[in-house]
């Protein structure tokens, strides 16, 4: 069974700073990536409980979903 709140898995991410935490310790490239390595990582936890996307989609799955917080 899968969670059907993915604001509430947004929200803790936010409070742990989970993107930003992330983004501090990753050396990435922000000009040929479509979303940070944070973001991605926040986009996966959700996905994980919401719907399980193939890991190749999850861009995909943010896109289609009203995922602003993200």
């Amino acid at each position: 069974m899968y969670a059907c709140f993915p604001p509430s898995f947004a929200h803790f991410c936010d409070e742990l700073n989970v993107v930003k935490h992330i983004n501090d310790r990753v050396s990435w490239d922000s000009n040929r990536a479509e979303m940070s390595p944070g973001q991605a990582i926040k986009a996966l936890v959700i996905n994980l409980f919401v719907k399980r996307e193939p890991l190749y989609r999850v861009n995909e799955f943010c896109k289609r979903g009203d995922f602003q917080f993200i």
